[in-house]
Formats: structure tokens, C-alpha cells, sequence
């Protein structure tokens, strides 16, 4: 399948465009969860894994979509270059968002979350001296989270967990030109 399309292909046009689709949609997806199921810990849980798994098919689609514009060939580390910026751009979004979210929006959000996870603890069984453990460690977590140079690691660590899964779209997408084809 020759490109046929008589505009010079621009190796970062589909990636950019792709990775501020796939933050869009995790940014909606977060607020969507944090609206509806914040109050209930297990349905929020499967509601972001969901969503997560919605986010690491959208990079396969920039992968496979990149291939497309390529004239339907691509090698392993042009999808992962074109799979890696659109990660760049969702995680610096959904980052810059989450920030903005938790400090303006909804400056009660780690408090609510707090709320959930204690709730579920105790329709679990839990003891009460178990939920007063789980409280204090929850407000330790959550004064460690708001440190910068935390914020900057889980950003980073962000980056890498969807790398992997980004490694495994480019994987899937590559395909290599035939020996015979020019």
C-alpha cells in the first residue's frame, strides 16, 4: 500500500495531534470518575482502569495511524517515536490538569478519596483501630504527594507505566517493508 497522498508527511503531525486527543479524553475520563463514583472506592477503581485501558488503545491507534501515513510500513522505532511523544504530551496534560483540578476545581478531592478508601475498609471489616491506622497513613501519603519533587517522580513514573504499554502498541503496529519493495 504506496502513500498516495501528495502532502510531504510530517513525522510529528499525527503523534501530536493524537497525544492532545488521548489527553483530552483522560482528562475527561478523570473528571468523569472523580464526578461520579468518587463516593463508591470499587466502581471509581474499575472506572479508571477502564479509562486506562482506553488511553493505551488511543496510543495504538497513533502507532497505527502513523503506519498509515507512512504508506502502511513502519519500523518498531518510528511507532514507538511517534507512540512516545503522543505519552509525552498526554502525561504533561493530564499532569498539568490533575494540579489544576485538586488545587482549584475540587480542592477537597484527596479528602474525598480518603473518605472512599475508608468506607470500603470498613464495609470490608475493618477494625476501627485499622481505619485510624489507615487515616493516619492516608494523610502521611497524601502530605508526601503534594511535595514537588513527589509530584515530578509520579510524573515521571507516569511516563515510564505507559512506555511499557507504548513499547507493546509499537510492537503490534510495526511493520516492516518487504526485502522486494522499494
Amino acid at each position: 500500500m504506496e502513500n498516495t497522498n501528495t502532502t510531504p508527511f510530517k513525522k510529528f503531525d499525527i503523534p501530536v495531534k493524537m497525544g492532545f486527543i488521548t489527553a483530552l479524553v483522560g482528562i475527561l475520563t478523570f473528571t468523569l470518575g472523580n464526578m461520579l463514583f468518587i463516593k463508591n472506592f470499587v466502581p471509581y477503581i474499575i472506572f479508571l482502569i477502564v479509562s486506562f485501558i482506553l488511553v493505551v488503545i488511543m496510543l495504538g491507534v497513533t502507532g497505527a495511524q502513523q503506519r498509515k501515513a507512512m504508506g502502511g510500513y513502519i519500523e518498531f522505532k518510528e511507532a514507538f517515536q511517534a507512540i512516545f511523544v503522543a505519552i509525552l504530551i498526554l502525561c504533561v496534560c493530564t499532569f498539568v490538569y490533575s494540579e489544576i483540578y485538586t488545587h482549584f476545581i475540587d480542592p477537597h478531592f484527596s479528602d474525598k478519596m480518603k473518605e472512599s478508601s475508608l468506607r470500603f475498609a470498613e464495609k470490608m471489616g475493618a477494625t476501627q483501630e485499622a481505619l485510624d491506622e489507615a487515616a493516619k497513613k492516608a494523610d502521611e501519603g497524601m502530605a508526601q504527594k503534594n511535595n514537588i519533587s513527589n509530584k515530578l517522580l509520579s510524573l515521571f513514573w507516569s511516563v515510564v507505566i505507559y512506555s511499557i504499554f507504548g513499547f507493546i502498541c509499537a510492537a503490534i503496529v510495526k511493520k516492516k517493508r518487504p526485502e522486494n519493495a522499494a
